[in-house]
This record gives structure tokens, sequence and C-alpha cells, in this order.
């Protein structure tokens, strides 16, 4: 087996501008949708956010080989992007990185460049809505297949691509080659640049426990959100900067394997940061992790995600990133304790059964957290059926809301697999439309909005969330009425899911709707 240490994972590379699934359209037409809109269009409204697709496919492929070693990955790569829409009035701005970003989002002038939701047909159709007009819940699932060496002349949905909308949107990226398919997958939730940040620090890396099963390959991708970006990074933590490079609008800058726990990315300006790990020389195995600054990590985290079969562990892994022990004290359904964790480690916590967690501490001390399904083990070839990570989000920033991104049950929406993973921060009923549209659905909630059904849960338990009739959860609202704040995921269950096709070795986050 090749080991972190092969100099073929440590070069650091700068890469330069070169359903529901239900509403996936063919490319070609969404692209001539485009083609065929009129230039110098308004955007009806004004941007609130904007986001940049991470993962560009050339470096994604380099991850998956690094990963797969033996097995041939060929330059073909399935591409999801994924909007969500939570309320009405909701404009998206699409600008492809192909021709070139749009110097103003609100007055886009490239006939690449698609506006949907504003009921124009002429400047762009939101697939699957043809009079392009978004309700609650809507969902613009992007499927496409990017074949490398990337051709910037073939416009596609892609890694590098600007999202903009007026209102709030979940966004999710999700990928795999297209012949290994979804058992060696990535999937995760994209932050908007009001969430990016300019230092981060990096929980889980080669040099942590087990390493050698879980993360022997670690890699980072860095994405700028304005021209002139100096990022900087520290591949072992070990305070040297290991490479600097100049990053304009949507470049990306890709850490090829070899990182650290308690490597370190500093830049000048805010960009955006994700992690892709893996077990070198291993078929399917890899987890992905949203990196959020470390100007936003908290005093306490909910653990949304707990152990479903004894067989297949999932982890929390708890970052400290001072030169001293902090002590962190948790709570679940049946115990409440606490653990140190050592200065500029990671301490591995094994959720119980049937149990979600709360992680905190009571002095101020700040620290990151990591889930990673399926890595208990430390028997070399295990941890790669329902291998998937994500990162739990701060209790400061959940919110009595979420809007479910891509989060299909199985690949091909035949199967139960991948559900919603909840867990309140205190007791509290969760109420699920699964349409996502608060103004439709058999039962009405106190709030006076419609749902579908509810869960009642004790503070630490957490409820996997089905939709038995679409198999899927993608753009499913899940709330509460009594302003009771909750932690949400999606991913495998190891106790439902198969470990063939056609399920996937993916999950994400979700982040809260504002």
């Amino acid at each position: 087996m090749t080991t972190n240490n092969d100099s073929r994972y440590l070069p650091i590379q700068i890469r330069l501008p070169l359903r529901r699934i239900r509403h996936t359209l063919a490319l070609t037409a969404l692209v001539s949708c485009g083609l065929a809109r009129i230039a110098n269009a308004q955007v009806t409204g004004q941007v609130v956010q904007q986001f940049f697709v991470p993962f560009p496919e050339t470096d994604f492929k380099t991850s998956l080989q690094a990963i797969a070693i033996g097995t041939t990955v060929t330059t073909n790569l399935e591409t999801i992007v994924s909007i969500v829409v939570g309320a009405t009035n909701t404009i998206i701005v699409y600008d492809h990185w192909e021709d070139g970003y749009e110097n103003d989002l609100n007055n886009p002038v490239q006939a690449s460049t698609q506006i949907w939701g504003d009921g124009n047909t002429n400047n762009g159709v939101a697939p699957g809505y043809p009079n392009d007009i978004l309700p609650p819940g809507a969902v613009i699932t992007l499927t496409n297949v990017v074949t490398l060496p990337r051709n910037p002349s073939v416009v596609k949905y892609d890694g590098r691509d600007r999202i903009g909308a007026t209102r709030p949107v979940t966004i999710t990226r999700a990928g795999w080659e297209t012949t290994i398919g979804t058992l060696l997958a990535s999937a995760t939730e994209v932050y908007d640049t009001s969430r990016y940040g300019t230092y981060f620090i990096i929980p889980v890396g080669t040099n942590t426990t087990p390493a050698i099963q879980n993360f022997s390959y670690s890699s980072l991708y860095i994405i700028a959100a304005a021209n002139g970006t100096v990022v900087q990074v520290d591949i072992n933590g070990d305070g040297v900067m290991d490479v600097t490079n100049t990053l304009n609008m949507g470049e990306s800058m890709f850490v090829n394997g070899g990182v650290l726990c308690g490597a370190t990315v500093t830049a000048s300006k805010p960009v955006q940061v994700h992690q892709l790990t893996g077990r070198i020389g291993s078929n399917y195995q890899s987890r992905t992790f949203a990196i959020r600054p470390v100007s936003q990590w908290d005093t306490s985290y909910y653990a949304p995600v707990g152990t479903t079969s004894a067989s297949y562990v999932h982890n929390v892994f708890v970052f400290n990133q001072y030169l001293t022990n902090i002590t962190v004290l948790y709570s679940t359904q049946t115990t409440n304790s606490s653990f140190t964790v050592t200065n500029k480690s990671t301490y591995k916590f094994p959720m119980p059964l049937n149990s979600g967690a709360h992680f905190y501490t009571t002095n101020g001390v700040t620290f990151y957290a990591v889930g990673a399904n399926d890595s208990g083990s430390t028997t070399v070839g295990n941890n790669q059926n329902y291998d998937w990570g994500y990162a739990l989000l701060p209790a400061a920033a959940l919110t009595p809301v979420v809007i479910v991104g891509w989060a299909p049950d199985s690949a091909d929406l035949s199967a139960n697999g991948s559900p919603v993973w909840v867990t309140p921060t205190k007791a509290a009923t969760i109420y699920v439309n699964y349409s996502g549209n608060y103004n439709t659905g058999p039962l009405v909630a106190p709030n006076g909005h419609r749902y579908d059904t509810n869960f009642t849960l004790a503070a630490y338990q957490f409820q996997t969330i089905y939709n038995a009739t679409t198999k899927t959860m993608t753009g499913a609202r899940i709330f509460t009425v009594d302003g009771t704040t909750f932690a949400a995921a999606w991913g495998e269950d190891p106790s439902v899911a198969g470990t063939g096709s056609p399920y996937v070795d993916a999950g994400t986050g979700i982040i809260p709707f504002p």
C-alpha cells in the first residue's frame, strides 16, 4: 500500500481559469435557453447571496485517483449542482466561469448567464418550471457529465460556476466518477460568500488516529471570492507556510494530499475551504468536510448523526486549536460526562447507539468538530461500506428551520438508504413538509404552515427522516414552531442502506435557513 509520505500526494496545484432530481433536464436544453436570452437583462431585486461551486473536476479526479490506486478513474465525472428555493419571489442568476464572470450579477450581459424565477422566459427558464416562477421548495438540480481534460469552450454546470440569489437558497455540490459510481462519491454543502473567512485550521488529517484507516489521503480545495486574494497554506501546522498563491475571483487552489490535522489556510481576502479525505489504496473510501473559518467556531455543537449499527460506528472528531489541553463536556440521551482533548490534536468520540449528542465547553473555549460515518474499525480494508462525513454546525448558527439541499434516499430513487438526520437542542416537535412549500400539505402546524408529518423528540434524540413516496428529501422544509433550534445532516444509514449500488456513500451538513 502507498503511504501518505509518497511524494505523489504532496504537490500543491493551482487551477486557473482555463434530481429535486425530478426536474433534471438535459444540459443542452438548459444552455440553449441561456444562449437565447436577451443581453443586458436586469435582475428584479438585488442579489443578496453569492456562491462559487467548489471542487473543480480536474482536481476532483486527481483526489479520486489518489484514493483508488489500482482502479482506473476515467475522464468522465458526473457533476451535480443542486439549488433549493426557500421563499417566494426568489430570483437566481447562474453565471458560468467558462466565458468569464459577469461584472455585476444584478445586471448580467453575457449570453450564457441564466436568470431564473423572474417570470421572463426570454432571459432563461428555470429547469422544471416552464413559467419561470419558483415557488417555495422549488428544486433545480443540474446534472451533467464533465469530460476531462476540460475544454473551456464547452459550457457545463460544474466547479467554479458562480450563483447569485435575491433571497436565501440552499446549494449542494455532489459528484462521482461515472464508472466507479456513487460508492466513491463526494457531496458537500456550499456556503455563500458571507460565510467565507480568512483563517482556517484543519481538524483531521494524515496524523489523525487511525489515519491509515480513514485519513491517509487528506486534501484541500480553496476557492476565492475576489481578485488578488493571497492564499498561504501551512500543510503540517508547524507555523511555516509551505505554499503561497494569488487567486482571482472563482479561482481554485488545490492541495493534493499530505495535509495534517492542525494545518492552516490564511488568506488576504475571504475564501471557502473544503477538505476531501480518504484511505489510499481503497476502492471506495472518502469523506468530505466543509471547513468553517476559526472566527466562526463555537463553544457548543450538536451532533444529529448517531451510530445505528455497532459494526459501523459513527465517530465525532473534536479538534483543539490551543497549545494547552481543553476539557469538552458532552450529553447524550444516556450519559453526561467529559473528555480531554490534548493540545493541537483531535479526540475521537464514538457516538452511542441511537442517540445524538451535545458537545460544549463552559469556559469560553472554542473548538471544531466533524463527523465521520463508518470510521470505527482498526482492521485494514474496513470503514468503506458507509463512508461519509460532515462538519458539525455551531449551536449559535442553528435556526428553527432548514431547507434540505440535494438529499436522495438512493441514486436512482428506488430505495431508502440516506435519510435526513435531525436532533433538537431541547425537547421539541419537529415538523416536516416534504415538498418544501409551506402553503401545501395535508396538515396545519400551530404557526399556520402546512406539513406532512411530525416527530416529538427529546433533547439529544435523533430522528432519521425519509420520504417513502418519492425516495428523496431534496427540497424538504423541516421546522419547529416554538423557536427551538436543531441540527441536521444528510447521509447514509448503515442500518437501512445496502453496501452497493444504488446507495450513495456521501453526506452533507444542512445549513440552517436564515
